[in-house]
């Protein structure tokens, strides 16, 4: 669009807002809260990897338990009635198409804690792809299909689940529940860290196995445990992440691109060293160059 065209685009816009906000005060009806409560809120969704489907959680509100339902609905690309895949009774969410697009994996709460199950598209019930002992934040495919890279808030001097949950287990039975703060950051915004680090962990799709601690150490790697601070190399040799490489994470907001190898054998590399900024956010290009 050149300059003149984005122009009069703008200025068309600006009038027709103008006159949509000069309707007579008399024809408006306030937006109740329960209409509001009413109103389904469409959250992550993902593309069938032939484009056809789309996955998309959808949540309701329980106004008697004061709480979100969140169930994972189908939908066709290019428009068409939908078709709930999961009841909602529980929080279902951040739904994935695995890459030959036959199941879809996501998030779920119905049981222990925040967890990756997957949905074969054929027909049948769900089934649990990881029981991991702290719950699992966000969550993504290999290119292969094999194997669920995943973020979770765990405890750093802990190398394997088995001590992971040993450490759940004696926290959960300890009688004092105090914690003792003496460092920065132990708490970001609401999220208190209560002495964990977010690692980014491999597992098995199919469930068996041990996952492995991709970047383990007493720092947060990525910092935050969202689905857009790491990623698999498309040949599936690597991941990338994003992490802070300052000795004291919370004077600072700097950010570094890190890879290391898939296989968790390896150091991993700063690639963006010589930079003070926020770097982030990394994603491969198709062909992983």
């Amino acid at each position: 669009m050149n300059q003149r065209l984005r122009a009069v685009f703008f200025s068309a816009v600006i009038v027709w807002g103008s006159l949509a906000a000069c309707g007579d005060a008399a024809d408006r009806t306030p937006f109740r809260f329960d209409q509001l409560a009413r109103v389904a809120r469409v959250g992550h969704f993902s593309l069938s990897p032939d484009g056809r489907l789309l996955a998309v959680a959808v949540a309701a509100a329980d106004l008697d338990e004061n709480r979100l339902r969140s169930a994972i609905w189908l939908v066709p690309a290019s428009g068409g009635p939908a078709r709930r895949l999961t009841s909602g009774e529980k929080n279902d969410s951040e739904p994935r198409f695995s890459p030959d697009g036959k199941e879809i994996a996501f998030l779920s709460e119905r049981e222990s804690g925040s967890q990756i199950w997957v949905l074969d598209l054929a027909g049948g019930e769900p089934r649990k792809a990881t029981a991991f002992p702290t719950d699992v934040n966000a969550f993504k495919w290999s290119p292969d299909g094999r194997s669920f890279v995943f973020t979770s808030d765990v405890f750093p001097d802990c190398p394997d689940t088995a001590c992971l949950t040993k450490v759940s287990q004696d926290r959960s039975k300890a009688k004092v529940k105090a914690r003792i703060a003496d460092r920065l950051l132990f708490r970001h915004w609401t999220a208190w860290k209560d002495g964990t680090r977010t690692h980014v962990w491999r597992a098995p799709a199919d469930g068996s196995g041990d996952p492995i601690d991709l970047t383990p150490g007493d720092r947060d790697a990525p910092p935050f445990g969202g689905d857009n601070a790491f990623e698999v190399s498309p040949d599936g040799k690597e991941l990338v992440y994003a992490s802070n490489p300052d000795p004291v994470e919370a004077l600072s907001t700097n950010g570094d691109i890190w890879t290391v190898p898939f296989d968790g054998r390896g150091k991993p590399s700063d690639l963006t060293a010589g930079s003070k900024a926020f770097d982030g956010t990394p994603s491969y290009s198709p062909d992983g160059k």
